[in-house]
């Protein structure tokens, strides 16, 4: 859902992936080990924000990173 509605909505305020954005996905499906994997990973890329969809996502970028600013969309407990 998220990979549907991000680009549209980035799109209508002037961001066009490939021309001034780059949007790099990945998909754990509840994996624990891919969570920590893929924030390492995402982490190592070095962007100018994420975009999380998930707690246990938003934990993993946290032990890998707590510097890169975050935006998350459907998470439990926010200021946990």
């Amino acid at each position: 859902m998220l990979a549907a509605i991000l680009p549209r909505g980035l799109a209508a305020l002037g961001w066009s992936e490939g021309q001034n954005i780059y949007i790099d996905w990945r998909w754990a499906s509840g994996d624990p080990k891919l969570y920590e994997s893929y924030a390492a990973e995402v982490v190592a890329l070095r962007p100018d924000v994420l975009v999380v969809q998930n707690s246990p996502a938003v934990a993993a970028l946290r032990r890998s990173d707590n510097a890169i600013p975050t935006v998350f969309v459907t998470i439990t407990d926010p200021l946990g």
